[in-house]
């Protein structure tokens, strides 16, 4: 498959030195443009209000229950991939929500929701399954 997609993170600083900005495939750039949209807020894009999903809405929701809160996830985030991943078709998605207690050096044990995503759909065209998973934990929202 072509190569002909641009790596995240942009390193704009290798331009002038090589010419050349990094590439990678079409399941990589895939799996770029999900995370992104998963880790952006709603109307945080100026030129789109409506690129991101609603994950970051129930970051401090301790009210819900946690049935509630999933289901109310999996719709946000089904909606958002489907909405600004047009490569995708088929697409699926599925969310386990469970909590972990978190040990920081220097500051007692947290006890945070921990979100494990799986994304699966198939490329347009090609029909070739792609499947992408990332976990972020929530309140307040952090990633690896």
């Amino acid at each position: 498959m072509s190569s002909g997609f641009l790596s995240l993170p942009l390193q704009l600083d290798m331009v002038p030195q090589r010419g050349l900005l990094s590439t990678c495939t079409a399941r990589q750039s895939i799996a770029h443009h999900i995370h992104l949209i998963l880790t952006t807020s709603l109307g945080e894009l100026a030129s789109n209000d409506k690129f991101g999903c609603g994950l970051w809405d129930a970051d401090f929701d301790n009210l819900s229950s946690r049935s509630r809160l999933k289901d109310s996830l999996v719709q946000a985030l089904d909606e958002a991939i489907r909405a600004h991943e047009p490569r995708l078709e088929k697409i699926r998605t599925e969310l386990q929500l469970h909590q972990d207690e978190l040990a920081v050096a220097g500051s007692p044990r947290r006890i945070k929701n921990r979100l494990d995503i799986t994304v699966s759909g198939v490329l347009k065209g090609t029909n070739e399954p792609i499947v992408y998973r990332d976990h972020f934990f929530i309140s307040p929202l952090s990633y690896n």
